[in-house]
């Protein structure tokens, strides 16, 4: 038996990200993962906030890593061509990351680190918490314990299913595609986030005449067996006009979108963060954003010492606030995504006079802004 200060399971970028927090703080951490090997070859970008960016840049990386700084975003309703837009510009919106370059500079920065170790292809053979300290054995019969084990492999968790924990879940009943395309009319360094009936699409611009896309689509109108064609009936009808002639550029990945919210994050010595503890609507492109502030939180136990390290009662505080405030983000997006893509003609009448009501305060658009760049925390 290994003994550990502390275990994470999942090295994802939120994982590797507390690993490195942590590590500096000169706990002996393992970091175990169930992939032979990390995966660095995904092209999907991920839009950072201003508080994500701090934490990454002023705490852990030591180069920047930032795409694009974005200074503008435009949000619509039914279509490009409704006027009745809302327009949010600010010195910085958000920053454009490629993901796989930011979970490769976390994993580096872990291995700089002589204290924490990371373990590949370690999938999990069994679970157990009691009398203070979490046991693992992996099924090659590797056995490890600590006074905590972080969980951060995801909304399909392997601890979770060890471990029988309760979450409430509920598919969206659409599919979310991911791409990247080229235009030939300039996007004007805009992000755009387009509401329709049938579909939510998001456009990060990675350069003025090139986006990339995170389409979510109701099953209804999507073609299961030919990908393809549903973006290029999207395409076509949605984008051509605004963005004038367009290539896409990458692979199109896809997946199931559903929301999941775990009961609660502290089952005595076992906490869960990031995807592993909630996951919604990527209409707002908060997800991860959401887990860094996870992240924040965690650490910040440690340094308060409400309680002694090693008692169950450790990351109280952040079950209770991390809980509540993560509830209320999915109540808001959750009440986002039906409203703006409801059929009902009174209520879309209505979104555009907000719209055009917001649009005529400053202050209450900075408020936005403000919101989101702090990943939806009032703190």
């Amino acid at each position: 038996m290994t003994k550990f200060d502390l275990i994470i399971f999942g090295a994802g970028p939120i994982g590797l990200t507390l690993a490195n927090l942590l590590g500096k703080k000169h706990f002996k951490i393992l970091v175990i993962d169930k992939t032979k090997e990390l995966v660095f070859n995904t092209n999907r970008y991920i839009a950072i906030s201003k508080k994500t960016n701090k934490i990454l840049n002023q705490d852990i990386l030591k180069k920047k890593i930032f795409a694009n700084q974005v200074k503008s975003m435009q949000l619509y309703n039914e279509s490009f061509e409704n006027k009745n837009k809302l327009d949010l510009s600010s010195e910085t919106i958000c920053s454009i990351v490629n993901a796989t370059e930011l979970h490769k500079e976390l994993y580096h920065e872990c291995c700089k680190q002589n204290n924490i170790t990371i373990s590949l292809n370690s999938k999990l053979k069994s679970v157990v918490s009691q009398n203070g300290l979490v046991e693992l054995t992996t099924t090659n019969d590797k056995k490890f314990n600590s006074n905590y084990l972080f969980v951060s492999d995801g909304k399909k968790s392997q601890v979770k299913e060890f471990l029988k924990l309760e979450e409430n879940k509920i598919s969206y009943n659409s599919t979310a595609y991911v791409f990247e395309f080229s235009h030939s009319k300039n996007n004007n360094n805009a992000t755009y986030q387009l509401f329709h009936q049938n579909f939510i699409a998001g456009l990060l611009p990675l350069s003025e005449k090139i986006f990339s896309c995170v389409l979510s689509i109701n099953n209804k109108f999507c073609y299961k067996n030919d990908i393809k064609k549903t973006i290029d009936i999207f395409l076509k009808n949605e984008i051509c006009n605004k963005f004038g002639k367009i290539k896409i550029n990458s692979e199109i990945t896809s997946f199931p979108l559903t929301f999941s919210h775990a009961s609660k994050y502290s089952y005595n010595n076992v906490i869960l963060i990031g995807d592993s503890a909630h996951s919604f609507h990527p209409l707002a492109g908060m997800g991860m954003n959401v887990g860094f502030s996870d992240v924040l939180s965690l650490v910040s136990c440690f340094e308060e010492n409400i309680y002694s390290f090693g008692s169950d009662k450790f990351f109280n505080k952040y079950d209770y606030e991390r809980h509540a405030i993560n509830q209320r983000t999915i109540n808001i997006l959750n009440f986002i995504e039906k409203t703006l893509t409801s059929k009902n003609r009174f209520l879309n009448n209505g979104v555009n006079r907000g719209f055009n009501f917001l649009n005529k305060s400053n202050f209450i658009k900075t408020q936005i802004i403000n919101f989101a760049n702090n990943n939806l925390d009032y703190f």
